[in-house]
């Protein structure tokens, strides 16, 4: 359902944006047929904020298959590109000018989109597994934007993302989205001790699970221990998880 949704989304799209093409720059800039595609446009790509809530979901339950993740991935940044196209082709007033548009094009995918951070970041619910969706979709959205996006970002966080309890933690401001997440690892992912998480991980077994639901298991301990580990430092953090992921395959059980 859940990747028919995301085709569907993105055929529209397609369809908005061939049309925009077709009509040329002139009836671009003048044409109410034209502006309507635009609100259209607006109204399909906002349907990708509840697809990704489902699919957040599903990702959580072990209901999607690792193949059916990467299409997933895949049209959600097909979706992103072809939305941001739209846009571009309403901004370019002439499409000779192949710096102007593709400087515009740019801007499109450096500048902080709302609409993207919606559909990427999950709202804070309390539960760690989302707290850690919302720091690893913060690291991702942030490496697409530039300077003033990244701050528009931290913002964006700070004031829509979090559980009031997680604001009391965290400082009112931030000067980048580095010393954000350092932050979020440290006072709001609940610190375990890395010797219990490492026992749990080598006593865990497939049994009759499937490969899938035991690999993300084993995911998920392996990030866990990165970040008792790291014990909030980021840079820990990033050098650490690499090399628990190289754990020898033949100490964790598949009976």
């Amino acid at each position: 359902m859940s990747i028919s949704e995301l085709q569907s989304i993105y055929n529209k799209l397609k369809d908005i944006k061939d049309y925009l093409v077709k009509v040329g720059p002139a009836r671009r800039q003048k044409s109410d047929t034209v502006q309507n595609k635009i609100i259209e446009a607006q109204v399909v790509y906002s349907r990708l904020e509840f697809t990704s809530s489902d699919i957040r979901k599903k990702i959580e339950n072990s209901e999607i298959s690792a193949d059916s993740l990467l299409t997933v991935n895949k049209l959600i940044n097909d979706i992103h590109t072809l939305y941001n196209k739209i846009l571009n082709l309403v901004i370019c007033k002439d499409d000779s000018d192949s710096k102007e548009s593709n400087k515009l094009s740019k801007m499109a995918s450096d500048n902080f989109d709302l609409k993207s951070a919606i559909a990427l970041l999950p709202v804070m619910t309390g539960q760690e597994h989302v707290t850690l969706q919302i720091i690893d979709s913060i690291q991702l959205y942030s490496s697409m934007l530039n300077e003033n996006g990244k701050k528009q970002l931290i913002e964006f966080v700070l004031k829509t993302r979090l559980t009031s309890s997680a604001k009391l933690r965290l400082k009112s401001s931030y000067s980048s989205v580095d010393v954000l997440i350092a932050d979020m690892r440290k006072y709001l992912v609940p610190k375990k001790s890395s010797v219990a998480i490492q026992s749990q991980m080598f006593n865990t077994k497939q049994g009759h699970r499937s490969i899938e639901k035991y690999g993300a298991e084993l995911e998920r301990l392996f990030v866990d221990l990165t970040i008792a580990q790291a014990d909030g430092n980021d840079e820990m953090y990033q050098v650490l998880l690499p090399l628990n992921e190289k754990l020898p395959s033949s100490d964790l059980q598949m009976d």
